[in-house]
């Protein structure tokens, strides 16, 4: 009966039926299930495995990025040789002009003392008279005119000059048109 409670219950399935009655009662069943004996077996001794030598590794003992840096370190350095190279023949360059240049300002300022030295008003004025027919002014033709300023200097006052928007919109145009003329 306990074996058909337990076919219809589902404890067939599980395995609890096997002999067991759970129906309500810690008795065993009558007829245990026989346990079978252990083969036995032969004792299995291991093979030594043979040893391998480690493989290389296809990677690169120094990173590739450490390379790339120095390259990079490297090509920077040169550059910055060569410039400095470039900036002392500027230097030699500069120097160079600039006593030629003073050698020439000193034979401008010798020119120039000869050129007033060589001026004879008194020659000039016979060359006036007699090549060109220039003559003196007279009193009357002599004006002078005195100035209302200090220093003797003139004022330009400049006048009223509105700006505007589109006034300096049109500059503005202009100078674009010249720029790219």
């Amino acid at each position: 009966m306990a074996a058909e409670a337990a076919r219809t219950t589902g404890y067939a399935r599980t395995g609890y039926a096997r002999g067991l009655d759970y129906g309500g009662t810690s008795a065993p069943a009558l007829n245990p299930p026989a346990i079978p004996a252990p083969i036995p077996q032969e004792r299995a001794i291991p093979v030594p495995r043979p040893i391998r030598k480690p493989q290389q590794k296809n990677a690169y003992s120094v990173s590739l990025f450490a390379i790339f840096g120095t390259v990079i370190i490297f090509v920077l350095l040169i550059f910055i040789l060569l410039a400095h190279v470039y900036h002392t023949g500027v230097l030699t360059e500069t120097g160079r002009l600039n006593s030629q240049m003073n050698e020439l300002l000193e034979h401008e300022r010798r020119l120039e003392i000869d050129f007033m030295s060589r001026i004879n008003m008194v020659e000039i004025e016979r060359r006036a008279r007699d090549e060109l027919g220039m003559s003196l002014p007279d009193e009357g033709q002599i004006i002078v005119l005195q100035s209302a300023t200090p220093q003797g200097r003139a004022e330009v006052i400049e006048a009223e000059y509105e700006e505007s928007t589109w006034r300096g919109f049109g500059a503005f145009l202009s100078s674009l048109l010249e720029y790219f003329r």
